[in-house]
């Protein structure tokens, strides 16, 4: 299964790049990969779980991100604040050339080590199963869902 979630800036035929914000505070490094190409992990540690959020694909990356040379050296991750600059979108990894920014969600419990990739929005089950509507299709009647196809999300108070 897919794992993430894609996200794409198309302008008629063509997929362009667009800059790359975290989506929380945490603490951050680059990385290198064959699959995902230049990525960037923002993470959180809440009552002895840690949280790694995923940012893969990036072409450019903000400069201050150390980069993590391997599994067995340690560096000093630097601080994170949501809505900060983490680079752009680009076509680095396993993208078909296609820009875009493939973000996902990773979970490690540090008492037991055991570690999953999370769902945060229940679409992977939703993308593999056709129970689902798949994007673009009608999200109406669908009570344990979405009830509209324009579904109202909570109001600041």
């Amino acid at each position: 299964k897919h794992k993430g979630i894609d996200f794409v800036r198309k302008k008629g035929n063509k997929y362009l790049s667009f800059d790359v914000f975290s989506s929380q505070n945490g603490k951050a490094f680059q990385g290198l990969s064959e699959t995902w190409g230049k990525f960037v992990s923002v993470r959180q540690e809440i009552n002895g779980i840690r949280f790694d959020t995923i940012y893969v694909h990036l072409d450019k990356v903000n400069f201050k991100i150390p980069v993590l040379p391997s599994k067995d050296v340690e560096i000093e991750f630097v601080p994170i604040k949501t809505g900060e600059w983490l680079g752009t979108a680009g076509i680095t990894g396993n993208t078909r050339g296609i820009t875009q920014l493939h973000w996902e969600m990773h979970q490690k419990n540090l008492k037991t080590g055991k570690r999953k990739v999370l769902d945060p929005y229940g679409i992977y089950d939703r993308a593999s199963s056709g129970k689902y509507p798949q994007p673009g299709e009608s999200l109406k009647g669908l009570n344990h869902y979405f009830t509209s196809n324009n579904p109202q999300f909570a109001k600041k108070k």
